[in-house]
């Protein structure tokens, strides 16, 4: 059997149960069967025959497991699968392992694509939300961009999509799917650990074309396994590493591409508050008695000096902040 889509899943968790769900989502996609999923475990503790040994003997054609030798993270993850599709793959689709698509996802996807667009992707509930993704951005004028003949979900995303990642980013990474054979260079950046790699993939695909398609129906739910992004929050052990790569790929942008005035401005914007969330855990963990891996503390200045700068009125916040804490006691 031939696949034209690729259904692509980086795998590594700790919690059981949770890449069945992932793959059922996939498998009961209707109106479309000429796809394959390629896992790509990379050194999962769970392993995925562990827990999906029965759909890859019902689905043998169907799923396809690449093993890494040992754990690379999810961008390098991704490419090794992109590295290895079949010569008749067309279309990419990503589904990370903690994540459920709707089963008209992938029918809508190819509806879209096979009218000529490059890029597609969708609403979608975010981790623990009930609320749409667009809808809680605020991001988005809908009726901005024309509906697609013939439905009511379909649009035809009407602007610059490199410019959306940066001031108000739409996408969602289990929501993509591309043309992968018109741009077979494309690859995820290897060197980000928590986040980063994706959005300069989104814009690298959206410097390469300008033929993007989106629907405003929750085509995808975001899952709670090893959700390394949404977990890492305020006084987590990888909080400065997240801000690290936050901070990194950001700068990146400025370095890869050729930028307008609200570009600019907006990453500037946002390499400002990420230095001072930088300045505020180096100075939580400090004065709360918590460990801070002083080489991550050296790297991060060593790429924004600017944030021994941040320090001076961070500190003097914290001890104002400790003083009035002590006498309202």
């Amino acid at each position: 059997m031939k696949f034209r889509t690729a259904v692509v899943i980086p795998y590594f968790q700790r919690k059981e149960g949770v890449l069945r769900k992932c793959i059922t989502s996939a498998i009961e996609q209707k109106g479309v069967d000429d796809f394959e999923i390629i896992i790509v475990d990379d050194v999962s503790p769970v392993t995925p025959e562990s827990e999906i040994q029965d759909l890859m003997t019902t689905y043998p054609e169907k799923i396809r497991i690449i093993k890494q030798e040992k754990n690379m993270k999810q961008g390098r993850a991704r490419n090794r699968a992109l590295d290895e599709l079949r010569p008749e793959t067309e279309y990419v689709a990503f589904l990370d392992s903690d994540d459920e698509w709707t089963d008209d996802h992938l029918a809508h996807a190819l509806f879209a694509l096979d009218k000529g667009y490059d890029y597609y992707f969708t609403d979608h509930y975010q981790l623990h939300q009930n609320i749409s993704a667009f809808e809680r951005s605020q991001k988005i004028t809908i009726e901005d961009h024309p509906l697609i003949e013939g439905t009511d979900w379909l649009r035809v995303f009407n602007g610059d999509l490199f410019t959306q990642i940066i001031v108000g980013n739409l996408i969602g990474q289990s929501t993509l799917v591309y043309r992968a054979k018109k741009f077979p260079q494309i690859r995820y950046p290897i060197d980000f650990t928590i986040t980063g790699e994706e959005y300069l993939f989104w814009m690298d695909l959206a410097k390469a074309t300008d033929k993007v398609v989106f629907s405003t129906q929750c085509e995808c739910r975001y899952g709670e396994g090893l959700n390394v992004y949404s977990a890492t929050m305020w006084g987590h052990e990888r909080a400065i590493e997240k801000i690290y790569d936050d901070m990194r790929y950001r700068k990146q942008i400025f370095e890869r591409y050729e930028l307008n005035e609200i570009e600019r401005n907006e990453l500037n914007h946002r390499i400002s508050g990420l230095r001072q969330s930088f300045v505020r855990e180096v100075l939580h963990r400090l004065t709360h008695g918590m460990s801070t891996k002083k080489q991550e503390m050296i790297n991060f200045i060593k790429m924004d000096p600017q944030a021994l700068l941040a320090f001076v009125p961070g500190t003097l916040s914290a001890v104002i902040s400790m003083v009035k804490s002590k006498f309202s006691r």
